[in-house]
C-alpha cells in the first residue's frame, strides 16, 4: 500500500508543480497586463506617483466621492489638490482611503471634501458588485478582519483568494489582450475627462436609466454606507482636518424624473445634516445642484459634468472655497 503511495506521489508531484507554476505565471500577468490596466488601479498608481512628488506631502484639498468627483474636480484649477474620486465609490472604501492618505502615505490634509448627493448612500453602491470588490486593491490598506466585518458571508479564506490571486474567476478579462478596449483619460492629478455632449443625447431615456439603476428596488440610506459616511467625518475630526460636502451639478431632466418619482431633497438633507450635527460643530456645504440649469452641453450624461462643465464647475469650487468661512451647523 505505502508503495503504491509513492508511485501515485511521484506521478502527481510534477503534475502539481506545473499547475502551481501556470497558476504563478496566469496571476503575474493578471496582476501587471490586466488589473493595472482597469481605472480603480491606474488611478491608485497616479495618485502614488503624485504624492511621491508634491513637497512636503502637503495639500490643501482632497476631493472624495464616486464618479460625480472623479468627473467634475479638475485640480488643474484648485491648486494644491487631488482628485482621489473613483467610480461608484462608497462610504466604506472613502474611510479605507483617507485613513490610509493619513496614517500610510502621511499626507498631510487640511481639508476633505466629501460628495453628498441624492444617491450618495443608495444601496446601488453598496451591493455584492460594490462592497470591496476591488479587494485586491484595498486590502494592501484593509486588513482582512476588517473587510470580512463588511462582508461577513465571506470566509476569511476566499476573501484572502480573492485579494492575493485576483486571476481566479476573471477569465474573460484576458480578452483585453486581443480586443484592447479605449480606456478614459485620467490625468496625473486625479480628473478623469469626460468628453461626452449630453445635449446630443437622447436626454429622457438616460435619466430614466439612471433612475432606475439608483433608486428602484434600491434602499434610499444604505446603513453599512451611512456607517462609515459618520466614520470618515470622525476621522477627519480627530486629525483636524476641516470638512466640506459638496453636492455636484444635475441636469433638469434627471432632477425632473427623481421629482417625478418622489426621491425627495429636503428630508434626505434633514436626516444627514441632524446626524452630522452631532459630530461636526464646524464644516460648509456647497449647494451646486442646480447650477447649470438648461445648459446640457456642460453634461456628457443625466449627472456628470464634462470636461467643459468640470472647468467652470473647478473654478467656481475654489473661488468659493477662499471666500466662504467654515460656519457652524448649516
Amino acid at each position: 500500500m505505502k508503495e503504491e503511495i509513492k508511485k501515485f506521489a511521484k506521478k502527481i508531484l510534477p503534475l502539481l508543480v506545473i499547475l502551481l507554476i501556470l497558476g504563478i505565471t496566469i496571476n503575474f500577468l493578471y496582476i501587471n497586463l490586466i488589473l493595472k490596466e482597469k481605472t480603480f488601479y491606474r488611478k491608485e498608481i497616479i495618485y502614488q506617483d503624485y504624492i511621491s512628488n508634491i513637497t512636503d506631502k502637503k495639500l490643501d484639498y482632497i476631493f472624495f466621492g464616486d464618479s460625480h468627483t472623479f468627473h467634475a474636480i479638475n485640480p488643474e484649477f484648485i491648486p494644491n489638490s487631488y482628485n482621489y474620486g473613483t467610480g461608484a465609490e462608497n462610504y466604506i472604501k472613502t474611510f479605507y482611503k483617507l485613513r490610509k492618505v493619513i496614517y500610510k502615505d502621511h499626507v498631510k490634509v487640511k481639508t476633505i471634501v466629501l460628495e453628498l448627493d441624492p444617491h450618495t448612500f443608495s444601496s446601488r453602491l453598496t451591493d455584492e458588485t460594490n462592497l470591496f470588490s476591488e479587494i485586491e486593491l484595498y486590502s494592501q490598506f484593509a486588513s482582512l478582519e476588517e473587510i470580512k466585518k463588511v462582508r461577513e458571508n465571506d470566509l476569511l479564506l476566499s476573501l484572502w483568494l480573492e485579494s492575493r490571486v485576483p486571476f481566479i474567476g476573471k477569465g474573460k478579462e484576458f480578452g483585453i489582450l486581443i480586443n484592447r478596449p479605449e480606456f478614459n483619460e485620467v490625468y496625473p492629478n486625479g480628473w478623469l475627462k469626460n468628453k461626452a455632449n449630453f445635449s446630443l443625447a437622447d436626454k429622457e431615456k438616460g435619466a430614466i436609466n439612471n433612475y432606475e439603476s439608483l433608486y428602484v428596488n434600491q434602499e434610499r440610506i444604505s446603513n453599512i454606507s451611512f456607517e462609515y459616511f459618520i466614520k470618515t467625518i470622525e476621522l477627519a475630526k480627530q486629525n483636524n482636518i476641516s470638512i466640506v460636502f459638496i453636492k455636484y451639478p444635475h441636469t433638469k431632466e434627471y432632477d425632473d424624473i427623481i421629482t417625478k418619482h418622489n426621491v425627495t431633497r429636503n428630508d434626505y438633507y434633514n436626516y444627514i445634516f441632524n446626524i452630522v450635527n452631532k459630530t461636526l460643530d464646524v464644516y460648509t456645504v456647497l449647494d451646486y445642484y442646480s447650477l447649470f440649469p438648461d445648459k446640457d452641453y456642460l453634461f456628457g450624461d443625466p449627472e456628470h459634468v464634462n470636461y467643459i462643465g468640470s472647468e467652470i464647475l473647478s473654478k467656481r469650487i475654489y473661488n468659493d472655497l477662499k471666500r466662504f468661512n467654515y460656519y457652524k451647523k448649516s
